[in-house]
């Protein structure tokens, strides 16, 4: 045997072959080819062959010898089981234009007719061995006679990366490896046959694929592996039987990409695929992590999965069985299950331009959405089967519809634009977070429940079936409707803006913002789990529907409530409000200390057209509301242990009335709370009837009572019956009707209690200075002018007046004041002036000031604001004061003009203003001891008499007042001690300390309500003591201060005064 060594047939000067052909089977390959050179042209070509190995494969018409010396004549062939190297870098292999073979360009010097080297039936066949092909330029065949490449048997190896195979490759038996990159070009295909190959296109290589054929690339039986970085293909790529992997990372298949037979795992990162990628029959995964598949992905049959995080899809179909489907990234246009169990899950930044459709048409399966982020633009479908929505993040453009099947829809987040649709059958809704446009049950028991911060834009329609909602919270924009059927509605927490129709209904707390309707049997139950809001007006219908309110404060914020087409009403511990028109309630009961409010014109109606009956039993129907026209008109009417509250107007003779067209019973005690309107009657008993009934005599035992800290306590009232019914009889109350004179005599007396004070500071600083008193020198020394300036503030409490009215006699309310008052008075010393100061002493004065008096009465008799009133005064005055040696006369007049602000709170805060006046004088009469150079005793002791009138008013309320008049005469003793001690700089300071013993006499003080009189009285003995001093800072300046503590036994006062005498 020859050796089997490497010829080149092209590429070197040696050979004049144009585009060079470098044919190469090398290696273990029994041929070689020797050129024959005649002046650098090739005359001939030798090629020598093993005889062993030679058997149809390519020919030649170029001389040859086989190893055994015989000649081959002009063809030689060679069957290729060795492993061959085939390589060739240029030139061109095509069909030859004769029957013969040739080389081209020319072998023979001057030859005119081509001649080729060619190969047989238009195929390179390498046959068995473990063969190399390998390609870098060239060509191989032509357009119209195209040249296939066969790798035989065994573990081929074939690579282009430059020139161009007009024909298919085929990989036949054998792991066959494939690598289409550069430049390289298959006009037409790859099969890879038989074994586990491997194809890789890359770069520029292009494999375009044959019209004839659908497939570009088919990798045929074994597990084969398909790798696209870049290049062209320009149809199908198909793996064939067996379990393959096909990866595309770059480039463009102009076709479709398919798994075929097995449990295929196709990857797609880059490049697009204009076709499906298919994963045909067997448990397929496809995962798009970029890349664009224009016309989308397909699982086939078998359990396939797909996972997108990237890149562009037209559409997914999961086609049958159990397909999983997972987008986490990328844009897919639609998804669709298909049959079988389909799971559909869309999280991250995954988008789905249009519909998904868990079961196409009305396939059936148990298919499962879920969605943790991404976006789906339109619907999603599940059609048949018993289908699962779980979304938590993300948005759904329009719908969940599950179609038939008993359906589960869970929303915790994200947002769904369209509906929840259950579609037929037992679906299960819970909505707890995210938002929803609006839920619809459709056909089926439903069971729906909104919780946690869910938001539900639209309605809640549960449609056909027995149905049931539960809501504990979150908010729903429209109405929840149960539909046909028998549904319940509970509600314990959340917001609903619309309202609820369905025949049970439970209200356990939330807020509601429309009616409650389609109610029947014992279907509405209102508990007090939770704070329950409806809106005012709310209305409760339906058609013989039973209610139960426990525990509800439905009546709060001054919210009211109407009802139609109930059977019965049974209301616990629990308030209600009814403003008018018809309520129609054959049976309303109020137990364990509800309440009723009524106002307005209503009326309790039945179902039949005619009246409601209602009991009360220890509860209250009150129709309190400041309008005494209030009516309640009803059939019959049982009170027992009840409370009726009611608007009195007196004056009008109207009160809020019952109007009962069956029997009125009364059982045990029942209380009826007055409210008085209006200006009360102070003067005599009125009557006014309250209860019509039917059926009299009523029965049964009434308390009677005014609401306590209003007017209406004013008076003493009784219930009586009479013709057709009851009757109020309210007659005034002495000790609280007293009360409401009480505000004004209280300012009148200390208004006057002020004035007096003022006098007296006013006289005292002319007596201290007209006597030496205050620091200063006998008068005969005194300047002739002196002006005194005075101001005084005092807090008085006071126990309270003893009121009488005829022979009663009963205790005021107690009462505080702050008193204020500020004097300035002009002296003149006219016993200087005229010049018989030596021997006696004469100062005329006078005065004018200002006073204010604030009183506030103290909580009396249940009201915790009795009344208020404040007087501000002016007032002018004179004095004089004559002395001869230690003994003196002082006399004053004086006159008070002011207005009184008053209101009154037992008439409910009623005000009013009135005028004031009022007069003084006083005389006194003292002796001055001298105890010692430094000390001296005052003795001294007068008289006073007094007047003070406010005038008669009418307040806001139409309560007329009459005039409040004060006047007394008292005696008073008002010894003092006085020092003076000179101080190193010249000033004399001149403590003092008096007493004051006071004993009034004649004391009035009458005050007058609504044409009755009162007088008020209390102690006429009072006693005070005052300790001050006298500081002459100059000559002619001295300033004074004091304090003066004064009490008797009904009243207490702490007061101080700062005062200023200057002299010229």
């Amino acid at each position: 045997m020859k050796p089997r060594r490497l010829s080149n047939l092209a590429g070197a000067s040696g050979l004049a072959i144009a585009a060079a052909v470098v044919f190469t089977p090398s290696q273990t390959l029994a041929c070689t080819a020797t050129p024959v050179l005649v002046g650098g042209i090739v005359q001939n070509v030798i090629v020598d062959c093993n005889s062993e190995d030679t058997a149809e494969a390519f020919a030649t018409s170029f001389d040859a010898s086989l190893d055994d010396g015989s000649e081959s004549g002009i063809s030689v062939e060679y069957d290729g089981n060795g492993a061959d190297a085939i390589n060739i870098s240029g030139g061109e292999i095509v069909q030859g234009e004769s029957a013969g073979e040739s080389v081209n360009p020319p072998a023979i010097a001057g030859a005119t007719e081509a001649d080729y080297l060619d190969e047989r039936g238009n195929v390179i066949e390498t046959l068995g061995g473990e063969d190399v092909f390998t390609m870098n330029g060239g060509v191989i065949g032509a357009v119209e006679a195209p040249v296939s490449v066969f790798l035989g048997t065994g573990n081929d190896r074939f690579s282009i990366d430059g020139g161009t195979i007009y024909g298919s490759v085929f990989g036949e038996e054998g792991n066959d490896t494939f690598d289409v990159g550069g430049m390289g070009t298959i006009d037409e295909s790859i099969y890879g046959g038989a074994g586990n190959d491997i194809v890789t296109l890359s770069e520029d290589g292009a494999v375009i694929g044959s019209t004839a054929e659908p497939d570009a690339i088919g990798l045929e039986g074994g597990a084969d592996r398909f790798t696209m970085t870049g290049g062209t293909v320009g149809a199908a790529v198909s793996g064939g039987d067996g379990d393959d992997t096909l990866s595309v990372a770059g480039g463009t298949i102009s076709g479709f990409l398919a798994g075929n037979s097995g449990d295929d795992i196709i990857g797609i990162s880059g490049g697009t695929i204009t076709g499906f990628v298919l994963g045909e029959d067997g448990i397929d995964t496809i995962t798009v992590e970029g890349g664009t598949l224009t016309a989308g992905a397909r699982g086939g049959l078998g359990n396939d999965v797909f996972n997108f995080s990237g890149g562009t899809a037209a559409a997914i179909f999961g086609d049958g069985d159990d397909d999983t489907v997972t987008i986490s990234g990328g844009d897919i246009g639609r998804i669709s299950g298909g049959d079988g169990n389909d799971a559909v899950t869309l999280s991250d930044t995954g988008s789905v331009r249009n519909e998904v459709l868990l079961d196409e048409d009305e396939d059936q399966g148990d298919d499962r959405f879920t969605m943790t982020g991404g976006s789906v633009a339109a619907s999603v479908f599940g059609a048949a089967g018993e289908d699962a929505f779980r979304v938590s993040s993300g948005t759904v453009g329009l719908d969940l519809d599950a179609g038939a099947g008993n359906d589960v829809f869970d929303v915790t987040g994200g947002t769904v634009e369209g509906g929840l649709l259950g579609g037929g059958d037992d679906d299960q809704i819970a909505v707890s977070g995210g938002g929803v446009g609006l839920v619809g049950g459709g056909g089926g028991n439903d069971a729906v429940t909104i919780s946690g911060t869910a938001s539900i834009q639209g309605d809640v329609t549960l449609d056909a079936g027995d149905d049931s909602f539960a809501m504990t919270g979150g908010t729903i924009g429209g109405d929840v409707t149960g539909g046909e059927g028998t549904d319940t509605v509970t509600i314990l927490d959340g917001t609903i803006d619309g309202g609820i129709n369905a025949e049970t209904v439970n209200l356990r707390g939330g807020s509601i913002g429309g009616d409650i309707g389609g109610l029947s049997g014992n279907t509405l139950t209102i508990e007090d789990l939770a704070p329950l809001d409806l809106r005012d007006g709310v209305i409760f219908s339906g058609v013989g529907a039973a209610g139960t309110i426990s525990g509800v404060d439905l009546a709060g914020g001054g919210e009211s409530q109407n009802f139609t087409g109930f059977s019965s009403l049974a209301l616990g511990a629990s308030t209600l409000r009814f403003i008018g028109g018809t309520q129609v309630i054959d049976a309303l009961t109020l137990r364990d200390a509800s309440t009723l409010f009524s106002t307005g014109a209503t009326r309790l109606g039945s179902q039949d057209g005619g009246f409601g009956n209602m009991s009360v039993i220890g509860s209250t129907l009150t129709m309190i509301d400041g309008d005494p026209t209030d009516t309640l008109t009803l059939g019959g009417l049982t009170l027992d242990r009840a409370t009726i509250g009611i608007d009195v107007d007196q004056v009008g003779s109207r009160a809020d009335r019952i109007a009962a067209n069956g029997a009125a019973t009364a059982i045990g005690n029942n209380i009826i709370l007055v409210n008085l309107v209006g200006p009360p009657e102070l003067v005599q008993t009125t009557q006014i009837p309250i209860l019509t009934a039917a059926g009299a005599p009523i029965g049964g035992m009434f308390d009677v009572a005014g609401i306590t800290g209003t007017p209406a306590a004013l008076f003493n009232y009784q219930v009586v019956e009479g013709p057709g019914g009851l009757f109020l009889l309210a007659t005034p109350n002495d000790e609280v009707v007293g009360a409401v004179a009480a505000v004004d005599a209280a300012a009148a007396a200390q208004t006057v209690d002020t004035f007096l004070d003022a006098v007296f500071d006013i006289t005292g600083d002319a007596a201290e200075y007209g006597l030496g008193l205050a620091g200063g020198a006998p008068v005969a020394a005194a300047p002739t002018f002196g002006i005194f300036a005075s101001g005084q503030f005092a807090q008085v409490d006071h126990h309270g007046f003893t009121i009488s009215s005829g022979a009663a006699n009963i205790a005021g309310p107690s009462f505080s004041s702050e008193d204020f008052s500020a004097a300035l008075s002009l002296d003149f010393n006219a016993a200087k002036h005229f010049g018989f100061d030596a021997e006696y002493g004469l100062n005329i004065g006078v005065f004018g000031g200002y006073t204010s008096t604030d009183v506030g009465l103290n909580p009396f008799g249940g009201f915790d604001f009795t009344g208020e009133a404040q007087n501000e005064s002016g007032m002018a005055g004179a004095y004089a004061l004559f002395r001869r040696e230690v003994n003196y006369v002082l006399v004053s007049g004086t006159a008070l003009f002011g207005s009184t602000d008053v209101q009154n709170g037992i008439l409910g805060g009623a005000a009013g203003e009135y005028d004031t006046v009022g007069y003084a004088v006083t005389a006194s009469a003292g002796r001055i001891f001298a105890l010692s150079d430094r000390l001296r005793f005052d003795l001294r002791g007068g008289i006073l008499g007094v007047s003070f009138t406010g005038d008669s008013y009418t307040d806001n309320l139409g309560v007329a007042h009459g005039e409040t008049e004060v006047s007394f005469g008292a005696m008073k003793f008002e010894p003092g001690v006085y020092g003076d001690f000179q101080w190193q700089n010249g000033m004399v300071f001149s403590p003092y300390l008096r007493g004051e013993l006071q004993q009034r006499f004649a004391y009035e003080n009458t005050a007058i309500a609504d044409g009755r009189s009162f007088d008020f009285d209390d102690s006429d003995f009072s006693a005070a003591v005052s300790a001050g001093f006298n500081l002459k800072v100059m000559q002619s300046a001295t300033v004074s201060a004091e304090v003066r503590g004064k009490a008797s036994s009904d009243s207490t006062t702490l007061a101080g005064k700062v005062g200023l005498k200057v002299a010229f």
